[in-house]
């Protein structure tokens, strides 16, 4: 079993998307052996054991982003432009994590000739996602065309969150 830390930030539900969208993909048939943690800006930082592999979700932890075995999954600008281009991962300025998430997890291994999907795929809605997933995520980066994203975070906060 590949042991596995996966990190995702937990203050959002763009970060908590990409923990479901990972838990799904890392089955009990996945041969991996996974831990979670919810971590946000401020908390220690996680102690690594080699040679755990590390998926960074939503968030980006400054001692660890040299580490040999990270991949790494984001949508912040200021941490894209702070950090190596040749991580392993997938990450576009504009597109929430989750839909990053979604498409990494499910279609990495398996994308056509043309390659990732690009920021105008997501924009315009030519990746194959749950409607869920696609809510949270245009919710997370302020796109308003779906009043629906903004009904649907109501919703989460209100079973979730309690408010």
């Amino acid at each position: 079993m590949k042991k596995t830390l996966v990190i995702y930030h937990r203050a959002d539900f763009d970060g908590i998307f990409c923990y479901r969208i990972a838990k799904r993909f890392f089955d009990a048939s996945s041969g991996y052996d996974v831990t979670y943690l919810g971590w946000d800006y401020g908390d220690p930082v996680p102690e690594v054991a080699s040679p755990t592999i590390v998926i960074m979700l939503d968030i980006s932890v400054d001692s660890l982003m040299d580490y040999a075995h990270l991949t790494w999954i984001d949508h912040h600008k200021s941490a894209i432009d702070k950090y190596w281009t040749t991580i392993p991962g997938y990450r576009i300025d504009g597109v929430a994590a989750c839909r990053l998430a979604w498409q990494y997890f499910n279609f990495s291994y398996g994308w056509d000739s043309k390659g990732k999907p690009t920021k105008e795929d997501f924009v315009e809605r030519r990746v194959t996602e749950p409607e869920a997933v696609r809510l949270a995520g245009e919710y997370d980066i302020w796109d308003k065309r779906d009043p629906n994203a903004e009904l649907f975070q109501h919703g989460l906060r209100s079973r979730f969150l309690g408010d």
